[in-house]
């Protein structure tokens, strides 16, 4: 058994009303369905469209974050809204990068990085992200708007 396969277990043992209700809203039989979320049976998998469907019903991307990690990518949900200003949107994206540089340079001051040291950098680079996916969703709905 791999971590998909359990993700993939978990995901359905772990849905809010139970697997027979998880397998009636995907419209399987739930026997079906616990076969193909046995990580013991190598022949009747999900489906990727299942699978989907399975994230879907119980809001559980335990699959897919699985999968990201499987190909060395790393699954961030987008939360972003739109700035009402661009120029709001702007600084702030440029004053976290800034904070990231700061950051980091004050980390390798010592030649080493603490793990708390490495904490702050973490969290100032998904600081900086966020930051720069709101100027993205400021700068969409300006177009969308027909903004200049």
């Amino acid at each position: 058994m791999d971590k998909l396969d359990l993700a993939v277990y978990d995901t359905a043992h772990k849905a809010p009303q139970g697997l027979a209700s998880l397998a009636a809203k995907m419209n399987v039989g739930q026997q079906v369905l616990t076969n193909k979320v046995n990580y013991n049976n190598d022949q009747n998998k999900l489906s990727l469209r299942e699978a989907v469907s399975m994230m879907s019903v119980t809001e559980d991307v335990s699959i897919l974050r699985e999968m990201a990690w499987m190909f060395d990518f790393r699954l961030v949900p987008i939360t972003s809204k739109p700035e009402e200003s661009l120029l709001s949107a702007i600084v702030n994206a440029s004053a976290d990068h800034g904070k990231v540089h700061q950051t980091i340079e004050s980390a390798f001051i010592d030649r080493r990085v603490s793990k708390r040291e490495m904490h702050q950098i973490s969290r100032e680079v998904n600081d900086a992200i966020d930051a720069l996916n709101t100027l993205l969703a400021t700068i969409e709905k300006m177009h969308l708007e027909g903004a200049p």
